[in-house]
């Protein structure tokens, strides 16, 4: 793992993300392989800089524009770039298209609330009525 992910933060080194690079660090079929892509195509671009739309969305092409395990990379590299700039960096179009945004939105106020620093408890833990049967049936 650890000589995969050095490759990959070496290559990053070396400009944008190329096809070329990419595929000189695996098809992403094993978890060194997926992981080193990830990384790679987050680094390189964030690297050449933009907004945070603009780098979410030359690290996501690049990381799924291969003929490998494209959907492990791809989720992967959109771990990373969502750690990095949060909801902010999501393209607005690419937002706009979600068909289901609104449950995916719910489920992950939801989650910060459940799992945050500051957990609701007491006799106010439900603060949403239907909070309790969107999880606890």
């Amino acid at each position: 793992m650890s000589k995969a992910l050095s490759t990959a933060v070496r290559l990053s080194d070396s400009g944008g993300p190329t096809a070329e690079q990419v595929e000189s660090l695996g098809a992403g079929w094993t978890a060194p392989e997926a992981l080193a892509i990830a990384v790679y195509t987050a680094l390189t671009a964030e690297s050449m800089g933009g907004t945070p739309q603009q780098v979410v969305e030359l690290g996501l092409r690049a990381a799924v524009n291969h003929s490998g395990d494209s959907d492990a990379t791809g989720a992967m590299c959109g771990n990373l770039l969502g750690a990095r700039y949060g909801y902010q960096g999501i393209p607005e179009d690419w937002a706009g298209a979600c068909e289901i945004a609104g449950p995916v939105w719910g489920l992950a106020r939801d989650f910060t609330l459940e799992f945050g620093p500051r957990p609701p408890s007491g006799p106010d833990y439900y603060i949403d009525p239907h909070w309790a049967a969107r999880f606890h049936s």
